[in-house]
């Protein structure tokens, strides 16, 4: 009986060390590459070669000029949704008159009855202001030509007042118009708040 077990003992032992020499062998070396590419029938399966993508090409003087105006309108853009949609009700609309250099004469205009407006409206206690910051500019029309561009600006606004703080997005057309070489804002308008 114990002989028995002895040659089952060592049978399995066998085993185990042939199973344990077979991994060994199988097993990658090291600095060997191994690839895991599937298995294709080279009959069956069309070859094609990979496209060719060209370079962009280099933009023009004309183009480069285009899109330096381009960006002239939207950083005009971004400051005027930061400055002109953060304000508050201690600060007397200084943030709109910070703005008059990059206002046309009927912008101007119009920013100066908004105040009075405004102003009429305003709570006389405790605090109400708003925070806005520019996420996005991007120029929807632009007639250089004619020394126009609308820049579509998205911005993310936080309302407080003494009682509640309020978060969303809003954005704001600007139309500006080039007076004398310089974008200045002709006219605004606010979209739905998100």
């Amino acid at each position: 009986m114990i002989r028995t077990k002895k040659l089952i003992l060592a049978f399995i032992f066998a085993i185990i060390v042939i199973v344990a020499i077979y991994f060994i062998l199988r097993a990658p070396r090291l600095g060997s590459k191994v690839t895991n590419t599937p298995a294709t029938n080279s009959l069956l399966v069309a070859q094609t070669p990979p496209v060719p993508v060209p370079p962009p090409r280099p933009l023009t003087s004309e183009e480069q000029a285009v899109e330096s105006d381009k960006s002239l309108g939207r950083k005009v853009g971004i400051v005027f949704a930061e400055r002109f949609g953060s304000y508050s009700n201690q600060g007397l609309f200084l943030n709109i008159s910070d703005l008059y250099p990059l206002m046309t004469s009927s912008m101007r205009a119009w920013a100066d009855n908004f105040k009075r407006e405004a102003a009429a409206k305003q709570p006389i206690a405790g605090y109400a202001g708003v925070t806005t910051r520019a996420l996005t500019a991007v120029v929807d029309e632009y007639l250089g030509a004619l020394g126009k561009m609308r820049i579509v600006v998205g911005t993310q606004r936080e309302e407080r007042t003494d009682a509640a703080t309020k978060v969303y997005t809003e954005e704001l057309t600007v139309h500006a118009v080039k007076d004398a070489g310089v974008w200045q804002v002709n006219s605004i308008e606010w979209g739905e708040p998100k």
